[in-house]
């Protein structure tokens, strides 16, 4: 509880500052803190539209792993990513959230999960 009241904070601002060294670095201390989940699954959609690739990987990676609901639509828009590991994390992470199987093709998720088409937002 001290470590929520002295450093949450901080460790989410470095979250989303935007650089990848350092939001990985934060990321992981948080991912330590049970005080910190709530704040990280609205926090980790938004780093879905960071313009580093890493980030969006990263993000894609630890959504799937903390079983973040109501981000499948997200996800779904991140498979048409221009980066192609960072469509392949997103396809991992919803994989592991859906528990379908189905391909690497936005179009067949957006059936599947009947999401829209990718949003200008994403």
């Amino acid at each position: 509880l001290a470590w929520a009241v002295r450093a949450k904070a901080r460790e989410l601002q470095r979250l989303q500052n935007g650089d990848p060294g350092e939001a990985a670095d934060a990321l992981r201390t948080l991912l330590t803190h049970p005080f910190a989940r709530a704040e990280l699954c609205t926090t980790l959609p938004e780093l879905l539209k960071s313009r580093h690739p890493a980030l969006r990987g990263l993000a894609c990676r630890t959504l799937g792993e903390l079983g973040v609901a109501g981000v499948t639509e997200k996800l779904v828009w991140t498979l048409e990513d221009e980066i192609p590991e960072v469509r392949a994390a997103a396809h991992a992470a919803l994989r592991r959230l859906t528990r379908l199987d189905l391909p690497l093709e936005p179009v067949a998720w957006q059936s599947a999960t009947n999401c829209d088409p990718r949003a200008a937002e994403l």
